[in-house]
């Protein structure tokens, strides 16, 4: 079942249609739109958030990567 619905909630728009349909048959109302994510900005700054919470050298040298990697993804 997981592969069938992987991704579905990363379309803003059928993400919020569910949510209004779930909520009318609730009979609630839903709390002010949300804005949408850039996921791929978020990711990055989890990605930065790590990134500086660890000894990336460390972790650099225990996987045999160079530095350089992380610098060619930005």
């Amino acid at each position: 079942m997981g592969t069938y619905i992987h991704g579905l909630f990363h379309n803003g728009g059928v993400r919020n249609a569910m949510l209004a349909e779930l909520a009318r048959r609730k009979g609630v109302s839903l709390p002010g739109q949300g804005s949408d994510l850039d996921m791929d900005l978020e990711y990055d700054k989890l990605a930065d958030w790590v990134r500086s919470s660890m000894d990336m050298d460390l972790i650099y040298r225990l996987s045999g990567l160079n530095r350089e990697y992380d610098s060619d993804r930005a």
